[in-house]
């Protein structure tokens, strides 16, 4: 389940647009904080704080030294 949530297609567009993310507890809870904060920080509205892709994949989860998340 993504983390935009809404009752209508309109509700789900406007939660896209404006980066509203619900991380829902039962499908969310075995995911790491860290991996929801990179997705939070790749989704955020202003380009400022948003996370450039090298940023991305600067991070130590990433290149392989020790794992970001567990799905």
């Amino acid at each position: 389940m993504p983390p935009f949530w809404g009752k209508t297609k309109l509700e789900i567009f406007d939660s896209v647009r404006s980066a509203k993310l619900w991380f829902h507890s039962h499908l969310w809870d075995q995911i790491s904080a860290s991996a929801k904060d990179l997705i939070t920080r790749m989704l955020c509205v202003d380009p400022s704080k948003r996370f450039t892709a090298n940023e991305i994949v600067s991070i130590d989860q990433l290149s392989g030294k020790r794992r970001l998340w567990v799905i």
